[in-house]
């Protein structure tokens, strides 16, 4: 979708000097004009991730014929690549740091971050607040509602208290993991809605009581089926620098425990014929690089480190490898079979909407290397099934997981819910007492 560049340059500013503004426009109950919406995006920190690159789409294809995008986010990088530069280059984007978010949990810094998002949200005077992840949706959320945000929106990107769930920063039991699990519960009460990627996640997240059937939604994570199409394989290995010759497996991700990227590196072992490609970083790959030495791998593991765009390396694959452990959605399966790659996944999670078992991929046992290798080394030895796999996958994806629906999906909802407070008589949250 073409934006027009006719407002103002991009200002990014810092919320610990924010002034306070007026509240927001409409008031709860109050009356807004649907030419000219706010909307506010609230997340913790803005690394090349899943949860990110969907707030990035939602910023730069939003309809800003009838939709104002502003950022609030926390400065913090990692070793997984920054979107920074991308979202600075766009001058419709009103941009707040907010030095206080962080990642990690800290009471202190917290409650500077929740004091900050308030300035933010008085100065920004938005219409609609989606907050995106665990801690950027509590604390977005808390801010919003009191502040009097006439729409409140959470995007999870996944719930932390899934049996399965491997975060790092939550711990698989104990009492951290139960507080942190009240505050997600807390943060869905806030919102007006709650938007899971997928109806998997979303039914995930009932069964465990993190919302409920009434106040969630799924609205499908989209991607750029034009700019993720497929293109001729050998040039696209060129242009990558990686081997013609070769069969190559893919695999993008963060390199993380939880993207289970040790699983397929130990499947190396069992595929003398292929190549492994690591596209990505993360902070475990020294511990992968020395899996792959330990295994004696290590000329058939490939790190390619951070790539501004991937769209161009999919075509170079002969599949793609999804071994996550844990997965709200997996936006890269959608990229891949996009390109006409086959997928080759644990199936956990969000995967199980994207890629279907015998039609568009195939699924391994979850943290089973030879599992996996099993699976990778039927599609690599029979080219039929696996391009007959990508066509299929691609046509899902043009349907199912395209950028235009989530974006229109996510504006119909925005519009609902402020038709929905601006309407007489119609239930809203009390504003809480103020701080």
């Amino acid at each position: 979708m073409k934006r027009d560049h006719s407002r103002p340059p991009n200002n990014s500013n810092d919320a610990s000097s924010s002034s306070p503004g007026t509240s927001p426009a409409t008031g709860v109950g109050g009356r807004f004009d649907p030419s000219n919406i706010r909307v506010l995006h609230i997340i913790t920190r803005m690394v090349r991730g899943g949860a990110q690159l969907v707030v990035r789409d939602l910023l730069c294809h939003t309809n800003n014929s009838r939709f104002r995008v502003a950022l609030a986010a926390g400065p913090e990088t990692g070793a997984e690549g920054s979107l920074w530069d991308e979202i600075e280059a766009s001058p419709e984007i009103q941009i707040y740091r907010v030095p206080a978010l962080q990642r990690a949990i800290s009471p202190v810094r917290d409650l500077r971050a929740f004091i900050q998002l308030r300035r933010v949200i008085q100065r920004e005077n938005p219409h609609v607040v989606h907050a995106h992840t665990s801690k950027a949706g509590l604390l977005g959320c808390l801010a919003a509602r009191r502040e009097r945000v006439p729409a409140i929106v959470l995007a999870p990107h996944g719930h932390i208290v899934a049996p399965d769930a491997r975060i790092p920063g939550i711990p698989q039991s104990g009492i951290k993991r139960w507080l942190l699990g009240r505050a997600a519960r807390y943060s869905a009460k806030l919102a007006d809605r709650v938007i899971a990627p997928n109806d998997s996640e979303r039914q995930d997240g009932i069964a465990h009581g993190m919302w409920t059937e009434e106040n969630s939604i799924t609205v499908a994570n989209g991607i750029d089926t034009e700019r993720f199409r497929p293109r001729d394989r050998d040039h696209a290995r060129r242009e990558a620098g990686w081997p013609e010759g070769r069969l190559l497996i893919g695999c993008v991700a963060r390199l993380t425990e939880e993207k289970g990227v040790d699983i397929a590196v130990r499947a190396m072992a069992h595929l003398p014929e292929a190549t492994l490609v690591l596209i990505g970083d993360g902070p475990d790959r020294e511990k992968l690089q020395s899996l792959a030495e330990e295994l004696g791998v290590q000329d058939r593991v490939v790190f390619h480190g951070l790539a501004a765009d991937v769209a161009p390396l999919y075509p170079g694959l002969d599949l793609l490898v999804v071994p996550s452990r844990t997965e709200a959605h997996g936006l890269v399966a959608a990229e891949a079979l996009s390109c006409e790659i086959p997928v080759v996944t644990s199936g956990v999670g969000g995967l199980r909407s994207l890629v279907t078992d015998g039609t568009t991929g195939l699924y391994f046992q979850k943290d089973n290397a030879h599992s996996l290798a099993e699976m990778a080394s039927r599609l690599l030895a029979d080219r039929e099934l696996a391009a007959r796999f990508g066509r299929a996958g691609r046509a899902s994806v043009k349907e199912r997981f395209s950028l235009s629906a989530m974006i229109e999906a996510t504006e119909r909802l925005y519009l609902k819910l402020l038709t929905e407070s601006a309407a007489p008589n119609t239930e809203s949250h009390s504003p809480a007492p103020a701080s």
